[in-house]
């Protein structure tokens, strides 16, 4: 089985931190550690801060698998890139 956009450098980056898939037991674990989960800081009443992705983070990871995000949304006749587009058009914000 294979995924549109991974290739070797990704898929290897991906097997040697999470130590071929052992050190999470939980998808939720496993987002976070890569950090394309943002969260949001609230004390007491007060949330005045953005969402934000968490500091210890691995940024490597981050930045692979944004660039293979973004190599699908050029890829013709793909999901991603309809589902792109579609966003696009709803004019929600994209990065530059």
């Amino acid at each position: 089985m294979s995924i549109d956009g991974m290739g070797r450098v990704v898929a290897t980056n991906m097997i040697i931190a999470t130590e071929a898939f052992t050190s999470f037991d939980d998808p939720r674990k496993f987002n976070c550690y890569t950090g394309v989960v943002p969260f949001s800081y609230s004390s007491g009443s007060s949330q005045h801060s953005k969402a934000r992705v968490s500091h210890r983070a691995d940024k490597v990871m981050k930045r692979l698998l944004h660039l293979a995000a973004v190599a699908m949304t050029h890829r013709i006749g793909g999901e991603l890139k309809k589902y792109y587009e579609r966003k696009v058009a709803e004019e929600k914000t994209r990065c530059p």
